[in-house]
């Protein structure tokens, strides 16, 4: 781990934190590792979230994208957390809520409509899978109770969630 600035004069917090590889005055903040470490699994990681995310990532690498798809990459990393709600959207891409509604009105959508859609398709997408359990399937997509998700799944699909699910177990 290397810092440009200054050892404060108590380092422990760093090394505990850190390890005892800790440099400071160097020309970079980074981090060192071997190039191995970097292909190593993640056992905690989402392969659903990660297709997802590559897939957005990919798509404009246009210095400037339309704003669906700014709000969108935040969204699917939000969305687990439970954080994904217009004002944080905004907040994190340094405007106000409404100018994220202006423009997301401009291409003729809304912040809602996103969610929904991108909820959908990760709903699929996690359905497909079949690993996941209906209770984490929620949680990945933001819903704190159950009970909220399978509302939502009902205005959407106009079925239970369960009965989505079981018609998706039949077919893989």
């Amino acid at each position: 781990m290397s810092f440009r600035h200054p050892a404060p004069p108590d380092v422990h917090w760093h090394h505990r934190i850190f390890g005892p590889e800790v440099a400071f005055g160097e020309e970079i903040n980074g981090i060192v590792c071997d190039a191995a470490a970097l292909d190593a699994s993640n056992p905690g990681a989402d392969p659903v979230m990660a297709r997802y995310t590559r897939l957005l990532l990919e798509a404009d690498p246009g210095k400037h994208p339309p704003m669906s798809d700014r709000v969108r990459r935040l969204a699917v990393l939000l969305l687990p957390r439970g954080h994904c709600r217009a004002e944080v959207v905004a907040r994190h891409l340094g405007v106000d809520r409404r100018t994220v509604a202006n423009h997301l009105a401009a291409e003729h959508t809304s912040f809602s409509q996103l969610v929904d859609t991108m909820r959908r398709e990760l709903l699929q997408r996690y359905l497909a899978e079949g690993s996941r359990s209906l209770s984490e399937v929620s949680a990945l997509l933001g819903f704190a109770e159950l009970s909220s998700f399978s509302r939502w799944h009902r205005r959407q699909f106009g079925a239970s969630a369960s009965v989505l699910a079981k018609r998706v177990s039949v077919q893989a």
